[in-house]
């Protein structure tokens, strides 16, 4: 472990997180909305962004640097890695004690060197490469809206939601009130499944009955499917909503820093078309 700072002092980027399950955890899912990772690597951080191909889903996180337990990078820089590839390299993460080493030889600037040390009775520790492609210009793709309303949910209840969604409908109705949003599968006006944020869970208070609808639009399941695991990261996270732009989720990656996702309504695709 004493090495660690002399190895970094040869690197442009070395970081090296104790909790590697919780990177692990975020980039499953997102393999699911795009095959390529840009990353925006930074003495304050590393910037990820996904898109979909059609531009309906979009996955914005930030690791801050503060949250490693060691963080050196030479000089800031853009790359593109493969999911499918990077992931690929931390299948051995199965405990909360495996840090999750990530770093780049500045004398084989176009690897992405992914470490698995195991701390347990004994250290060990595995070693893969990575191809990495640097990126020039503006290619984050970025949201900038304006939200009036924010719901507070709790993760384990909407995990339990969604789950069993994709047997059910391809098509989820949101509605939202001013102190609880629902979500549900509406079959010939029947309500299959319900999920209702708790006046508790809610930063506005109490739910009345007679409150007016101040949002509701339809979103695709299999979007929902795509994150869910993502919201597994936090107790809770946050629900904004707002007519015509997309709909975002925000949340934590464990104790790493914060992470967003843009989904769009299915009227929202429909006027891009």
């Amino acid at each position: 472990m004493n090495a660690t700072p002399t190895l970094a002092s040869k690197c442009l980027l070395y970081a090296k997180n104790g909790d590697g399950s919780y990177i692990k955890s975020l980039l499953v899912p997102v393999e699911g909305i795009s095959a390529e990772l840009l990353l925006d690597i930074t003495p304050k951080g590393i910037h990820g962004n996904v898109v979909d191909p059609d531009d309906n889903v979009m996955v914005d996180f930030f690791l801050d640097a503060d949250k490693f337990t060691y963080y050196y990078v030479k000089k800031e820089i853009r790359i593109m890695v493969l999911v499918s590839e990077l992931l690929a390299d931390m299948q051995s993460i199965k405990k909360k004690n495996n840090n999750l080493v990530l770093y780049i030889d500045t004398n084989a600037p176009d690897v992405l060197c992914v470490r698995i040390e195991r701390v347990d009775n004994t250290f060990s520790s595995e070693e893969s490469k990575i191809r990495i492609v640097y990126i020039s210009g503006i290619t984050y793709t970025s949201h900038d809206f304006s939200y009036r309303h924010m719901y507070i949910a709790n993760s384990k209840d909407f995990q339990t939601f969604v789950k069993g969604l994709k047997h059910i409908s391809q098509s989820l109705t949101i509605q939202a009130y001013q102190s609880q949003i629902k979500m549900f599968i509406n079959d010939n006006g029947i309500i299959k499944k319900q999920y209702t944020t708790t006046a508790g869970d809610n930063v506005y208070g109490h739910h009345s009955d007679t409150e007016c609808v101040l949002y509701k639009a339809d979103i695709d399941t299999q979007h929902l499917l795509s994150i869910l695991k993502m919201t597994s990261l936090c107790k809770t996270f946050a629900i904004y909503v707002e007519p015509e732009v997309p709909i975002k989720l925000r949340f934590s990656v464990g104790t790493l820093g914060p992470a967003e996702i843009i989904i769009k309504t299915h009227d929202l695709i429909s006027n891009d078309k």
